[in-house]
């Protein structure tokens, strides 16, 4: 069965918990098991370790504070593909072309995309931005070939 609330003796209160306890599960009103659950706090929320050192702050204007963010992401999602052979790497004078008639890389969502949105992936955004330097890289590689043929005098 579930508590509604429990007050230990030891002064830890119980929230919705199972019969186990210090299961560390915490079932607000309306869990049924459905990503229609909800909790909702009024005010900040620190998340705490054991010692109760702060670790994560989640503040009311949206901002939110951490040590660090882990991302899940597939490792088919990661743009290695950018240094295999057969890539199509925008040519310099293309991709001029398209940021003087777009203004944004190709590829990545424009400002006012990002506007209309109102929100970010960051798995996505990350993986975006290391193709970017990916290709990058692959730019640079080309331009020190060209410099390399051009002082040799080819």
């Amino acid at each position: 069965w579930i508590s509604p609330l429990i007050l230990y003796a030891d002064g830890t209160v119980g929230i919705g918990f199972t019969t186990t306890y210090n299961s560390g599960e915490l079932k607000p009103l309306g869990s049924s098991g459905t990503n229609n659950d909800k909790l909702a706090i009024k005010g900040d929320v620190s998340i705490v370790d054991n010692d109760h050192q702060r670790q994560i702050k989640l503040h009311q204007d949206g901002t939110i504070k951490a040590r660090e963010v882990h991302v899940m992401v597939a490792s088919d999602q990661i743009p290695d593909y950018v240094f295999k052979e057969g890539y199509e790497l925008m040519g310099l004078n293309d991709l001029k072309q398209y940021i003087n008639d777009n203004g944004h890389l190709p590829k990545v969502p424009s400002a006012e995309e990002f506007g209309e949105r109102g929100e970010m992936n960051l798995g996505e955004m990350d993986n975006l931005l290391l193709e970017k330097v990916e290709e990058l890289t692959l730019y640079i590689l080309q331009l020190q070939e060209r410099i390399a043929e051009l002082e040799s005098g080819e």
